[in-house]
């Protein structure tokens, strides 16, 4: 008796397409609470179910698993990676203003009397004379005039490079027009602080002012701009002929 109620239900809610009927028991005659029309109907349905079942078996879409790699936010370019936390304004002025005070620093220490001429030749003269046997004292002093030049030019071509970079900055996308301004106002703030490191020597004896080596500052400056823009261009050509290869 229990065995009819799933067949009354069912006869109600049967289509052909459906697929409850291979999860109930058989059913092979009729039963006191089946009436036999209501058997044939459900012998009928049956029937016509399973024909078509095997006419066309039901086919189960296949399930790809997602990966590791396809689960990743770099993988499905649909999916939103977590935002990286990011740094405060005063941490993001110092990483990139840091470096500049400190080498601004150095040069002003060395416009005072710990690297005047007396101070550097003290050390250039001897290890000349033993890296050049018999040198004459004029030599000498024109290798250490060249030496201490030099010096101008390297100090002010690092100091420009780090101007460059801490205002490049404080633009995400410094090209064009703003990446050759940027490059310009380095250069003039390089010179403008060669200016005044050269009035800051003006208060110590040992040292000389001199405009002639503001203009050798601004030419180191210069050069270590220039260099910076070369290996700009480079990067570009670079990456040019990479997208090329890969086109």
């Amino acid at each position: 008796m229990p065995a009819a109620r799933p067949y009354q239900k069912l006869l109600r809610r049967l289509t052909p397409s459906s697929t409850e009927v291979s999860f109930l028991p058989p059913l092979e005659h009729p039963t006191p609470d089946l009436p036999p029309d209501a058997f044939q109907r459900i012998r009928d349905r049956l029937a016509g179910t399973e024909m078509r079942f095997t006419e066309a078996p039901l086919q189960l879409p296949a399930v790809r698993l997602p990966s590791k790699a396809a689960s990743s936010p770099c993988a499905n370019p649909n999916m939103n990676p977590i935002p990286s936390p990011q740094p405060s304004a005063p941490a993001q002025f110092l990483k990139a203003w840091l470096p500049v005070i400190i080498w601004c620093l150095c040069i002003f220490s060395a416009s005072t009397d710990l690297m005047s001429a007396a101070q550097t030749s003290r050390y250039v003269e001897p290890f000349l004379r033993w890296l050049i046997p018999g040198i004459s004292e004029g030599s000498v002093g024109q290798i250490h005039f060249l030496i201490r030049k030099c010096s101008h030019l390297t100090e002010y071509a690092i100091l420009a490079g780090l101007l460059r970079h801490a205002i490049m900055n404080s633009h995400r996308n410094p090209i064009g027009q703003i990446y050759w301004r940027i490059t310009l106002l380095a250069l003039v703030l390089a010179t403008v602080f060669a200016a005044s490191d050269e009035f800051h020597q003006s208060f110590f004896p040992s040292r000389q002012t001199s405009l002639i080596d503001v203009l050798i500052d601004m030419g180191g400056a210069a050069i270590g701009l220039a260099f910076l823009v070369a290996i700009d261009s480079l990067k570009v050509q670079f990456r040019g002929r990479v997208n090329e290869s890969l086109q």
